[in-house]
């Protein structure tokens, strides 16, 4: 009953870990700006509740008893270990470069859209938020589009040299988005 969301999870923890994977790019200045670099700043160990979303379609999982489960699933039993590991590796990450612009047009471009008419990959993304104790927001983003490397115009045939991360979205406190 929970391989859906084990493999939902497990995919965006990949996404999430392949978007800030260093590109050894040393042209790429990592970003400065201490309130977006707080959007993931976090220890693992104070999450108790991790939602992701996108479109009609949403999966919690939450830590009751050190125990992770999967309450839409009837109290199924998440990887605990999976799930250490994708919180471990997302507050081990840092943007790399920001998107100067962050117009409607890009945003739907980007699949960082919060326009409601938006549909999942044609326009909006995956949401995520991560919850302590009592429900308390700790953080929440939008994972976008793939970035894909090119080359002299052209796709690099070797995936992993061409596939760069994902664009994430950061709404600041005075709702202005920021996207890496």
């Amino acid at each position: 009953r929970f391989l859906p969301a084990l493999f939902l999870l497990l995919l965006l923890a990949g996404t999430v870990a392949a978007y800030f994977k260093n590109s050894q790019e040393t042209a790429i200045a990592p970003v400065e700006d201490l309130e977006a670099l707080e959007f993931l700043s976090f220890q693992p160990e104070q999450v108790r509740s991790i939602r992701i979303s996108g479109g009609n379609d949403s999966v919690t999982v939450q830590s009751k008893d050190n125990v992770w489960i999967l309450p839409e699933s009837h109290g199924a039993y998440a990887s605990r270990q999976t799930v250490i590991e994708f919180l471990t590796q997302l507050s081990r990450t840092r943007p790399l470069r920001t998107l100067e612009t962050a117009d409607e047009d890009t945003l739907k471009k980007l699949n960082l859209s919060k326009d409601p008419a938006a549909k999942l990959g044609n326009g909006a993304g995956i949401n995520v938020e991560l919850s302590g104790e009592n429900g308390t927001l700790i953080t929440k983003f939008t994972l976008g589009k793939a970035h894909i490397r090119r080359e002299n115009g052209a796709l690099n045939q070797d995936n992993k040299i061409a596939y760069d991360g994902r664009y994430i979205r950061f709404d600041k406190k005075d709702g202005k988005p920021v996207i890496y």
